[in-house]
């Protein structure tokens, strides 16, 4: 829960202060953001990546895996989305999409 309260801290401060930038000179901001979380831990045991000794899939949860996103878009209509992924990594036809 720490992660995704700071997740969602870092960048809407970083939405307010470029905001409030622009606000102080006048100018109209102009910016969008948006953010979303999704919990994607399996239902079910799983073989887990950077366990090579491992003997047998995963038996229990610990912690939820999260997917994490933020959009947004400049005045100008320039667009950007950031994803984070409590993943180590993704097939190349899915990264491709």
């Amino acid at each position: 829960m720490k992660k995704s309260i700071s997740f969602i801290a870092i960048y809407g401060l970083l939405i307010f202060v470029l905001s409030y930038s622009n606000a102080l000179a006048g100018q109209p901001s102009g910016w969008k953001a948006g953010i979303s979380r999704a919990v994607i831990t399996p239902v079910e045991p799983i073989w887990l990546a950077g366990y090579a000794s491992r003997t047998h899939p995963s038996d229990g949860v610990l912690a939820d895996l999260w997917v994490k996103v933020l959009a947004i878009e400049d005045a100008k209509g320039k667009k950007a989305v950031l994803i984070t992924s409590d993943l180590l990594g993704f097939p190349k036809k899915m990264s491709d999409r």
